[in-house]
């Protein structure tokens, strides 16, 4: 679901933490190269360009920021 900016801001100072809880199982297909995720900015998802994220891929989290 997207946040609208008026009830949180979408850019990241220069410290930030990320607080959550997942319980995550793997996908019914087997699929490791799928990405779930659990929080994004992006300009285009079709063109995968995110400016940060926070996913699940193959059972490991990653975090990417991109700070331009």
């Amino acid at each position: 679901a997207a946040v609208p900016e008026r009830l949180v801001p979408h850019a990241l100072g220069g410290t930030f933490a990320i607080s959550t809880w997942l319980r995550h199982a793997p996908p019914p297909d087997h699929d490791k190269h799928r990405k779930e995720h659990v929080l994004c900015l992006a300009d285009d998802h079709k063109m995968n360009r995110h400016h940060y994220a926070f996913f699940v891929r193959n059972c490991r989290l990653i975090l990417l920021l991109r700070r331009d």
